[in-house]
């Protein structure tokens, strides 16, 4: 095995590592974290995201599938879709979580969007405004397992726009990432400096 070039050495440095995990919300609040997902090679698309409380416990997860669009509409669905369900089981504050930064982006900003996006993400940020309080913040994938299973399973649902809520983890890989979750286990990501 030879020793790693002056390249890849070089390349090595602009590397650090950061822990990632999910934070439960404040007591008296509750947490969405939702995804979307968008596979190209099969045309599915489908969304997902979970609802937890301040001690960490699942309220209502859920699924959906799209027809096939793109990844950042697939977000902003899987967001949409999730703020009607906080709304309503009678969420007041409410932390919204998700991993695609140009969605937080576009929700927190006010610049101009695409017209093809632009009323999904005005349906988003009305909604938002129907909560007394609310934060959307982006945390890496790593903070976001749960939604994406979730997201996946909607993706490869066959009864497309069909909501399935699931009032408990809906399989053993959910529950599994739910209790590291609830662990406060950390996940270590790699990241470019």
């Amino acid at each position: 095995m030879s020793a790693p070039s002056s390249e890849e050495q070089h390349d090595l440095k602009k590397t650090r590592m950061v822990f990632v995990k999910w934070m439960k919300p404040p007591l008296g609040w509750f947490k969405l974290n939702t995804d979307g997902s968008s596979v190209q090679q099969r045309k599915i698309a489908g969304g997902g995201g979970v609802i937890r409380d301040g001690f960490g416990n699942w309220v209502v997860g859920f699924s959906i599938g799209f027809n096939f669009t793109s990844s950042v509409m697939a977000e902003l669905l899987a967001l949409r879709d999730g703020l009607i369900i906080a709304k309503s089981v009678g969420i007041k504050k409410i932390v919204v979580e998700l991993d695609a930064k140009v969605v937080v982006s576009l929700i927190t900003n006010s610049s101009n969007t695409k017209k093809s996006i632009n009323s999904s993400v005005m349906d988003c940020k009305n909604l938002l405004q129907g909560f007394e309080e609310c934060i959307v913040q982006h945390t890496y994938r790593e903070g976001n397992r749960v939604a994406d299973v979730l997201a996946k399973m909607g993706s490869y649902q066959a009864d497309k726009f069909f909501i399935h809520y699931h009032y408990a983890p809906p399989n053993r890989e959910t529950s599994f990432l739910l209790a590291l979750d609830n662990m406060n286990v950390l996940t270590a990501r790699s990241m470019k400096s």
